[in-house]
């Protein structure tokens, strides 16, 4: 049966959308609103800077001085685990 026929025929129960969600579409599910998408990955940002915050912890005590704030790293996520992969420039 298809959603208008269902619809038609009073079987699609349906919650309807409350708050912020009924308004714009942009704030529902896995939307691309500012505030609901860095609600939604804090947890991994904070992992990200932590991460970052080893690394450069790690590459100033070995002595190799790569104090540069703007050295490139690219995340991956597998697994719920980030993967790090340094891009050092030649």
């Amino acid at each position: 049966m298809g959603l208008e026929k269902a619809i038609a025929h009073s079987k699609e129960h349906r919650k309807p959308y409350h708050d912020s969600r009924a308004i714009a579409g942009e704030c529902r599910n896995h939307g691309g609103c500012p505030y609901c998408t860095g609600n939604r990955l804090y947890s991994f940002e904070k992992q990200k800077q932590a991460a970052i915050q080893k690394i450069k912890e790690y590459y100033s005590n070995d002595g190799q001085n790569f104090s540069n704030d703007n050295m490139p790293v690219i995340f991956y996520s597998r697994n719920d685990k980030i993967i790090l992969k340094l891009l050092f420039k030649a």
